[in-house]
């Protein structure tokens, strides 16, 4: 029974602290070269996890739907959501415009994010991360995608390749 409660107690702290994609939703289409605005949500959280740093990136997906690592770097650097101003719908959050790499040329790809924290009151440190699928259409970039409802317009552009 205290194991039941240790567990469960365990799982909670780690869904609290989970982030997510909030926008582009699963299945968005973009041209190659067309800039983008990805979402970053952070659900509020009864126990402290201050975030560390984010890296973004883009990787065609495998003929069997696998997408196994970020691939080419988007973005590298500071993840700090914060409140919209004046405050909206959306819980803290941060908005990263991207750019698509011109010479993309995979249908299916997949957006991900490695995200690094700290946990618990002895700061351990710990990491996660997520994916959004998105489709790559053949065409001229279109225009940049809106910011969902509630989210402010904190963004940064990076384009060009980054190495970890």
């Amino acid at each position: 029974m205290k194991f039941c409660a240790i567990l469960l107690a365990l799982v909670s702290t780690v869904v609290a602290q989970s982030a997510s994609i909030a926008y582009p939703q699963d299945g968005t289409s973009f041209a190659p070269g067309s800039e983008f605005t990805l979402t970053i949500i952070k659900p509020n959280s009864l126990s402290a996890s201050p975030d560390i740093s984010a890296a973004i990136g883009i990787i065609p997906c495998n003929d069997d739907g696998s997408c196994p690592t970020l691939g080419t770097i988007l973005f590298k650097g500071l993840f700090n959501p914060q409140y919209s101003t004046p405050p909206g719908s959306l819980p803290p959050h941060q908005n990263f415009t991207l750019q698509i790499p011109p010479t993309f040329s995979a249908e299916k790809a997949q957006i991900g994010v490695f995200r690094s924290y700290l946990t618990g009151a002895e700061a351990t440190p710990a990491h996660e991360t997520f994916a959004t699928t998105i489709q790559v259409t053949s065409g001229t970039a279109s225009a940049s995608a809106p910011v969902p409802t509630g989210a402010s317009r904190r963004s940064m552009r990076i384009t060009g390749k980054l190495n970890l």
